[in-house]
């Protein structure tokens, strides 16, 4: 069990609040969210809260990385070995989608209920447009690990990862641009509140 923290008042105070895993977790509204557990914890799984995260419920027990929801009835789940789940019951059960790939995902985005990528290790990047019932293979051009995505719109996405891995995609995925130059410190996360303006976050203070 890990132990995380919670504010209820837009982060002036904050509690102690204890997580089955930590490799993700995410909220669809103040109460209602999913915390995954990856194989490298002994709780490995996907848990779920209805109260805020005080307590955790154990959903399904495939090691997991990453949690999205595009609703709070629709969301998908990935991990390792190229494990890919999905559900459509508000995370109470799980459904194995073929990924099409053996190497371990890390990180998993919708930008609608159609429309979503992942992406994993070896420069892995997959993408779906029926909701994820399937998924296609597009070259990153990398083979570093590629730990976080976020979409900027419906056709733009970018990827962050090992070795100051940063690139931008305007096409799904067919196409990327690579940013080699800000940093050489591995990043875990990357996010973008619109087109213009986001943050790499990672190793070393970066």
């Amino acid at each position: 069990i890990d132990a995380d923290h919670y504010t209820t008042d837009g982060g002036e105070n904050w509690s102690l609040s204890y997580f089955p895993g930590n490799t993700c977790i995410f909220f669809i509204d103040q109460n209602t969210g999913w915390n995954t557990a990856d194989n490298t914890q002994s709780n490995s799984g996907i848990y779920k809260s209805t109260d805020g995260g005080i307590t955790w419920a154990p959903k399904n027990n495939q090691s997991c990385a990453s949690v999205f929801f595009v609703n709070s009835n629709i969301g998908w789940a990935v991990g390792a070995s190229g494990n890919i789940l999905k559900s459509t019951d508000g995370g109470e059960t799980w459904t194995p989608k073929t990924s099409g790939t053996t190497s371990d995902l890390n990180c998993v985005k919708f930008y609608n209920s159609n429309l979503g990528m992942c992406v994993g290790n070896a420069g892995t990047v997959l993408l779906s447009t029926d909701g994820g019932e399937t998924w296609i293979s597009q070259n990153s051009g990398t083979a570093n690990n590629l730990k976080s995505i976020t979409f900027t719109n419906s056709t733009s996405a970018w990827v962050a990862g090992n070795n100051g891995t940063i690139q931008q995609t305007t096409d799904l995925g067919s196409s990327w641009r690579s940013y080699s130059s800000v940093t050489t410190n591995s990043l875990n996360t990357v996010f973008f509140i619109n087109e213009n303006t986001g943050w790499v976050g990672g190793l070393n203070e970066t």
